[in-house]
């Protein structure tokens, strides 16, 4: 019965690592780093077939945009009082 506790803590914690550390800190970071390579399709992959991401045949218009939302900046960002103190990207 106590190796079945070591197994169930031991699993528990790598799963608290995986979750904090690997996909919030580690994955970000070098998704970061790597840019558009990070994005890459090597060759011998082009086999695949196709996904095609158009319209459906029966959306025509498709949705009505969604109306701004009060408080942004045309670039998406939350204006506030730090907006010209933060210089970001």
């Amino acid at each position: 019965m106590q190796d079945f506790k070591r197994l169930g803590v031991g699993l528990s914690v790598a799963v608290l690592i995986d979750a904090t550390i690997v996909r919030v800190v580690l994955l970000p970071a070098v998704m970061i780093l790597l840019g558009r390579a990070n994005w890459y399709l090597p060759r011998w992959l082009d086999r695949l077939p196709g996904i095609s991401h158009g319209e459906a045949p029966g959306l025509a218009a498709g949705p009505a945009p969604a109306p701004p939302v009060r408080g942004l900046r045309s670039s998406g960002r939350a204006s506030s009082a730090w907006g010209s103190r933060c210089r970001g990207p």
